[in-house]
């Protein structure tokens, strides 16, 4: 698919869901007398918290089946801005990833990479109902990588984006949006003086809540207000790795040498729906794909791997009902092409959480979740197949209606 055709497509679908969204369409004024009710609608007013609703933290250890070899990932992810006046907030964000592959109880590569952003953001409710808001962001960075016989690297990171968002209002109550949005993004690194950069546009949807501090509070000390029919049948959740973007640009390796194109995305959907109490049936569904190339050779990555699931919540009527199990079996592909040369590879997948929905808000939760996932690959050309298994730990934020 074109890239013109794809954005033609992605807004189309940003036409299906204004059309489809719960917006109210009253005149808002952002007075200070505002109602609790209406404040859910005024994103922007003062006073008003902002943080993405993703995954905020993952670790997962895995490794090959008959092996000593082994790997372990950590993933950290904060986002938060506060509107100091009306329309304007101040904000941070902060991004780690850290890898380290051994072999044995040898050390032999370990990765981190860590961002810290300022935000400045400017956003307005229009009369009809309509949010948008405008982002700024600076960061500053490093990625060090470390071997154990060879020297370590280290490479100092500065960055700046753009972003313009429109939230779309969630549920009729509670402070929950999701945002379709455009960013524009520029990453320099610089070795020992050689700079490198990465400019690329993108676009994408994603989830995110807008609530006053009075709009927070634990659901299990006062009465589940929140939690207590979030189970019953017909009730939905989607889980915390929901989100997509699709993006393309320029990577400029060294100063002189010719820019490699860029381009790919992702997209992940986790949904469940309540067939009765306390039993929920729903799939995960997600890609990744990449390419990248200098107009003669390419490189491109993708995958894809649909996996049904089932919840099942703890059958009780108190707090302990949010706890529950998961599992899932899954199937997809991963494909590696270069040039004319081809590598793919069947996948299945099979995960076993227990989690726990902490309710903090209406229709929101915090949702840890400790579990074992194994994935096979089945290369289609030779047959052979290779596995790697292990627990992984994670938690961000759920939505449920």
């Amino acid at each position: 698919m074109s890239l013109r055709k794809l954005f033609c497509v992605y807004c189309l679908l940003l036409i299906a869901i204004y059309s489809s969204a719960q917006v109210d369409k009253t005149k808002a004024s952002t007075v200070t007398s505002v109602s609790a009710k209406d404040i859910d609608k005024l994103p922007f007013s003062r006073g008003i918290n902002n943080f993405l609703i993703q995954q905020n933290f993952g670790y997962s250890r895995t490794k090959p089946e008959n092996s000593d070899n082994h790997s372990r990932e950590i993933d950290l992810n904060l986002n938060y801005n506060r509107f100091i006046v009306d329309g304007f907030a101040l904000g941070v964000e902060l991004d780690l990833s850290s890898l380290r592959s051994e072999i044995g109880n040898i050390d032999v590569v370990k990765s981190t990479q860590v961002m810290l952003y300022g935000n400045a953001t400017y956003g307005h409710t229009f009369d009809n109902g309509f949010n948008l808001y405008g982002r700024a962001a600076v960061g500053f960075g490093s990625d060090k990588t470390t071997y154990t016989n060879f020297p370590s690297n280290k490479n100092d990171l500065f960055g700046y984006r753009f972003e313009v968002g429109s939230p779309i209002h969630l549920y009729n109550d509670g402070g929950n949006y999701i945002t379709p949005f455009i960013r524009y993004n520029h990453l320099q690194q610089k070795e020992d003086g050689v700079k490198s950069s990465l400019n690329q546009f993108s676009f994408g949807f994603q989830f995110e809540n807008y609530s006053p501090c009075s709009g927070y509070q634990c659901d299990c000390s006062h009465g589940r207000s929140f939690s207590s029919n979030m189970y019953e049948q017909g009730k939905s959740f989607i889980g915390y790795t929901s989100k997509g973007e699709y993006g393309f640009g320029k990577s400029e390796p060294d100063p002189g040498d010719p820019k490699i194109d860029i381009s790919g995305g992702s997209f992940n959907l986790e949904y469940g729906y309540y067939i009765t109490r306390d039993i929920a049936l729903g799939a995960g569904l997600k890609w990744d794909g990449s390419t990248e190339g200098d107009g003669t050779d390419k490189t491109t990555n993708s995958s894809l791997s649909f996996m049904p699931m089932i919840t099942l919540n703890a059958p009780t009527k108190d707090c302990f009902e949010n706890f529950f199990l998961q599992g899932g079996y899954g199937f997809g592909f991963d494909k590696t092409k270069f040039g004319s040369s081809e590598v793919k590879y069947n996948t299945t997948n099979l995960c076993i959480n227990l989690g726990f929905n902490h309710f903090f808000g209406r229709h929101i939760a915090v949702t840890p979740k400790l579990g074992y996932e194994s994935e096979t690959f089945k290369n289609t050309d030779t047959d052979v197949k290779t596995k790697q298994s292990g627990f992984e730990f994670g938690f961000g934020c759920s939505l449920h209606w």
